[in-house]
């Protein structure tokens, strides 16, 4: 469920990353426009949808839901496209390894969802941490 969850953030945060992408290119546009005398001001189709070099990369996330009941953070962590349909690889599984034994957070990794680990609850802080760096 959470991993779900996770899809249609990423999804809904593709486009908010478009547009921001889309003004960025559009301001530095203007500005350059403004020093040289010209520009319109208008966006075109074609600025809306190149992705930068730093859109192209990927959108990581990490999300954690708490089960109470156990102790435990269940935390999923996904890579989605800056465009609709791509495809990337998910590294989190190696990445959540290595923020584990880095941390010395007590996990436990099922092998199944490798994108997917469970951390103590007092542990969290650190793993994110570790997560962070590495990232």
């Amino acid at each position: 469920m959470l991993s779900r969850l996770a899809l249609w953030l990423v999804d809904a945060l593709r486009d908010l990353v478009a547009k921001q992408e889309a003004s960025r290119r559009e301001a530095k546009r203007r500005r350059k426009g403004s020093a040289v005398g010209g520009g319109d001001g208008e966006m075109t189709e074609e600025m809306m949808e190149a992705p930068s070099k730093s859109a192209a990369q990927g959108l990581p996330f990490v999300l954690a839901a708490l089960d109470e009941r156990r102790d435990r953070f269940v935390v999923v962590g996904l890579t989605g496209s800056t465009e609709f349909g791509d495809t990337r690889r998910n590294r989190f599984g190696l990445a959540f390894q290595e923020a584990a034994s880095q941390s010395g957070a007590r996990t436990r990794h099922d092998q199944f969802d490798t994108s997917a680990i469970e951390v103590r609850k007092d542990d969290l802080t650190a793993f994110i941490e570790r997560l962070h760096v590495r990232a």
